[in-house]
């Protein structure tokens, strides 16, 4: 089974055992999650909803593919874009 983006990013301890207190995205010091509850959300949203899209779309989405389309909405909101460009490996702008 595929290991969602968010339970690879929710460990509390970073490669060397260091305590880790601040979200990956946005540098928030949030002490109930990691990412901050509000990139937390928004990528438990995109994990939720992908397999919508793909099954929309025939069962023929990538991950990437899925990603480019939200980017391209008006609609999707910074939180989620900014943890887009976090996934796909880009420094997320600022809030």
């Amino acid at each position: 089974m595929r290991e969602s983006n968010l339970e690879r990013l929710e460990s509390p301890l970073d490669s060397v055992g260091h305590v880790v207190d601040e979200c990956p995205i946005c540098n928030r010091i949030d002490s109930k999650s990691r990412p901050c509850s509000l990139h937390q959300e928004a990528m438990r949203n995109l994990d939720s909803q992908y397999e919508a899209w793909r099954s929309a779309m025939g069962g023929d989405l990538s991950r990437n593919e899925y990603y480019k389309c939200l980017l391209g909405l008006g609609e999707t909101g910074p939180a989620v874009k900014q943890a887009i460009e976090y996934l796909r490996g880009a420094e997320p702008e600022s809030v």
